[in-house]
This record gives C-alpha cells, structure tokens and sequence, in this order.
C-alpha cells in the first residue's frame, strides 16, 4: 500500500498534486493549518501538541497531508479512502489521532468533526457513497440484503400465511361443515321426525345436480 501507492500517488499524481494543487493545498493549506492551527493547535496542547508532534505533524505530515494526500485523498483516495484507507485510517490514525490527540482532536473536534463532517460526509460523500461505493455499498448489500430477507422476508412470511390460512380454513370449516349434521342425529329422540335441509355444499350422501336444497324427512330409530 505504502509502497505501491507511493508510485501511483508521487508519479502519476506529481503534475495533478504539485501543479493545480499548488494553490489549491499547498498554498490556502498553509495559511490554513500552519496559521489558524497556530491558535487552535500550538497554543492549547503548546506543550503536547506543539513540541513533540511539531516534528510528527507539522514536518512529516506536512509532507504526508498536504502533498501526497492531496491526490490520495482528495482523487485517488475515492477508493484509497473508502476502501484501503478504511483500515489505513480507521486503524493506524486509532492511536495516531485518537489517543495523542484525544483531548485536542477527539473532544473539541467531536464538534469539529461529528457536527461539520456531518454535512461533508453527509452531503458531499453522497456521491462519493452513493456513487463510488455503489460498487461497495450496493453490491454486496445486495448479498446482504437479498439473502439475509429471504429467510427474514420469504420463510417467516411462508409460516404465517400459508401456515395459520391452512389452519384457519381447513380445520374451522372441517368442524363446522361436519360435526353439527352429527349433532342433529345423536341428539333426536327416538321415534320423533326432523327435517333436513340438504344443500349441495352439505358433506352428506345426497347429491344434488343443482344448487337448489332438498327436503328431506327421516325418523330416528
């Protein structure tokens, strides 16, 4: 990564970086870091920051985020920053950023960052995310998404439509239809005759050719 991108970033960045970059990083970035960071970086941490990462921060970065980065971030680092810088920045700049600077970086910029990054990230990234990860982020959310909701979507839903429905018509019909035309016989009195209306639904042994009910007597023995 150092090393490779160290060819891709110096070379073929070196006209993109150095040239129209000159004034875009090098020249508003020096006002920028070295003189507003004066106030919010030396003079705050003038003995944390300023004396042991002058040498860190100031000279090495200087290199480091105003050249290099220049096109690792803001070009190359569409994917350098969204995929290799994922573990680049998330876990080297973990003890770099988060713990030298915890009390500078991690609380006045948990403003800085949370509150103003919530607008670049949210606003600018959303064609750096939407676009560019749209590899990254729709591709394999489609694994995700697609197969993952199969057993969310399409199993649960299996059990509680076709389940309860066979449940609910098969069996409540089965004790309606058939048990009450049992009920009628077992409980009619010897020698007494009933009426029955026999329709062609009824699961009886009449059978009718139309819809029309039958009347039919019969005498309990």
């Amino acid at each position: 990564m150092a090393e490779s991108n160290a060819r891709t970033v110096a070379e073929s960045n070196a006209s993109t970086v150095a040239e129209s970059n000159a004034s875009t990083v090098a020249e508003p970035d020096a006002r920028t870091v070295a003189e507003s960071n004066a106030s919010t970086v030396a003079e705050p941490d003038a003995r944390t920051v300023a004396e042991p990462n002058a040498r860190t921060v100031a000279e090495s970065n200087a290199r480091t985020v105003a050249e290099s980065n220049a096109s690792t971030v803001a070009e190359s680092n569409a994917s350098t920053v969204a995929e290799p810088d994922a573990r680049t920045v998330a876990e080297p700049n973990a003890s770099t950023v988060a713990e030298p600077d915890a009390r500078t970086v991690a609380e006045p910029n948990a403003r800085t960052v949370a509150e103003s990054n919530a607008r670049t990230v949210a606003e600018s990234n959303a064609s750096t995310v939407a676009e560019s990860n749209a590899s990254t982020v729709a591709e394999p959310d489609a694994r995700t998404v697609a197969e993952s909701n199969a057993s969310t979507v399409a199993e649960p839903d299996a059990r509680t439509v076709a389940e309860p429905d066979a449940r609910t018509v098969a069996e409540p019909d089965a004790r309606t239809v058939a048990e009450p035309d049992e009920l009628i016989f077992s409980h009619t009195p010897v020698g007494e005759s009933i009426r029955i209306v026999v329709r062609q639904s009824a699961p009886c042994s009449f059978s009718a050719a139309s819809r029309s009910a039958w009347v039919v007597t019969v005498i309990v023995w």
